[in-house]
């Protein structure tokens, strides 16, 4: 400890069982918990900031994301079915999974608005027991939207939502229960630098588009946050073409290339077309 009240201090505020797997790099193996010649407690406390700041940038990106995606579901549902036609079976290919997401958008909208101007004026002046698309889209969680959107047998629909993000339909719609576990875990301040997605992982993207799937593959390990940030540098450039955040992720990277190999980039990613 360089400073051991400053190590006190911030273990008021960060405990120590989310602190400890943040020194598992520094340790001579997991088993004895032995650390490395003259590693410090700011060295762990940097890893652990860093974290923070690649959750805060991923959130940022995510949020683009999720608002592009309400947007375009909310449109082209409403162009091609009207207000309600969201709520037609016939448009879902899997029959249950429908009910059940059916059943979770009568939860969400049902709970308490009064302090949400927009759907408490729609509740007190529609009789309607369900809003239209534009308000269900805002009233449903990312995860909520993500089954709705893939569960969506319409393929026009779908590959007009796909058409803005630039991907192919099933793709996007796979990637985005990935994005959701990365958006989950960035949200409850999980680690993200050296997480494993085993559940719901990305996708692998097979052509197009190819500075996408260049940059993709191969990767020595496909469960790792490089991918995710790879798909989400894509999506920033795609959404908003002059946002300086591939710089800044960039930025934290080069600061902290030491845990890029942890974090699954392929020794020669600088040289693939997305980076």
């Amino acid at each position: 400890f360089d400073d051991e009240a400053r190590a006190e201090a911030i273990l008021s505020r960060v405990s120590y069982s989310r602190l400890r797997p943040y020194w598992h790099p520094f340790e001579v193996n997991n088993a004895s918990h032995k650390f490395r010649g003259e590693t410090t407690f700011e060295e762990v406390w940097a890893l652990y900031e860093f974290d923070r700041t690649l959750r805060l940038l991923a959130l940022e990106a995510l949020e683009r994301f999720e608002v592009a995606l309400r947007t375009q579901w909310a449109h082209q549902m409403a162009s091609a079915h009207g207000p309600f036609g969201y709520l037609e079976k016939k448009h879902y290919r899997d029959a249950q999974h429908f009910e059940k997401d059916l059943g979770r958008l009568r939860e969400e909208w049902n709970r308490p608005t009064k302090d949400d101007p927009i759907f408490e004026h729609f509740k007190n002046s529609y009789q309607e027991p369900l809003p239209p698309v534009w308000l269900a889209c805002e009233a449903m969680s990312l995860g909520n939207l993500s089954k709705w959107y893939g569960n969506l047998n319409d393929r026009v629909v779908s590959q007009n939502i796909a058409r803005l993000f630039g991907l192919p339909d099933r793709y996007l719609k796979n990637a985005t229960r990935h994005l959701v576990s990365v958006r989950n875990h960035a949200a409850h301040h999980a680690r993200l630098w050296d997480r494993v997605f085993s559940v719901y992982p990305l996708p692998r993207l097979h052509k197009n588009p190819g500075n996408l799937a260049e940059s993709l593959e191969p990767s020595p390990q496909p469960q790792k946050i490089y991918r995710s940030l790879t798909l989400l540098r894509y999506l920033m450039v795609r959404l908003d073409p002059h946002n300086d955040w591939p710089a800044r992720l960039t930025a934290l990277l080069h600061a902290n290339a030491a845990y890029l190999d942890r974090m699954g980039f392929p020794a020669d990613y600088a040289r693939r077309p997305l980076w």
